[in-house]
């Protein structure tokens, strides 16, 4: 009887779309996503859709992840991903991650593993402010760039989209200071 009990939970807990990890170690405070972030308008002239989901070629063959062709193809040019955004316990300034489920890092538990689904994108951006996690899933346009790429926090980025300067005001901000609104 146990087990059926067991089972009940962690379906109500897929249906809420919350990440195990997340009921797990606690949450962080999220905020809901700025209009400019969920707008559903139609592409610009020249930016392309790219899904998550098509970053590697599926099923994933005996050598791991391959690129998919279509990835491939995008580097270097302007396109438009959704997802959510990965809540971190200590957010990077001028990075976020991009994931294509709600997901929480949490390092206090294990340091030296990661929670990461493999097709995620490391969203750069000019600016010295902390994205505030953001519940729900955002539209973000910018250019992508393929290769191994160091972050500030010591991770490797294969895939990374420069965010488009016109977004990054609307990100909202983890706390202001005098030289940041809270936007």
């Amino acid at each position: 009887m146990q087990h059926g009990r067991l089972n009940q939970f962690v379906t109500l807990l897929f249906l809420s779309g919350l990440p195990l990890s997340m009921w797990a170690h606690g949450t962080t405070a999220t905020v809901a996503p700025p209009a400019a972030l969920t707008a559903t308008n139609t592409l610009a002239e020249g930016v392309a859709e790219l899904s998550l989901r098509e970053l590697y070629q599926m099923p994933i063959g005996p050598r791991g992840l391959v690129p998919s062709p279509k990835l491939l193809a995008l580097d270097g040019k302007q396109v438009r991903v959704v997802g959510y955004m990965v809540g971190e316990d200590e957010p990077v300034a001028g990075r976020l991650i991009l994931a294509p489920v709600p997901t929480q890092l949490v390092d206090e538990d294990e340091p030296e593993s990661d929670d990461l689904p493999p097709n995620v994108i490391y969203v750069n951006f000019s600016s010295s402010i902390q994205a505030h996690s953001m519940r729900g899933p955002i539209r973000l346009t910018g250019t992508l760039r393929l290769g191994a790429t160091p972050q500030p926090d010591g991770r490797l980025a294969a895939v990374r989209l420069e965010l488009s300067p016109e977004l990054v005001p609307h990100l909202p901000v983890v706390s202001a200071t005098p030289t940041q609104s809270s936007r």
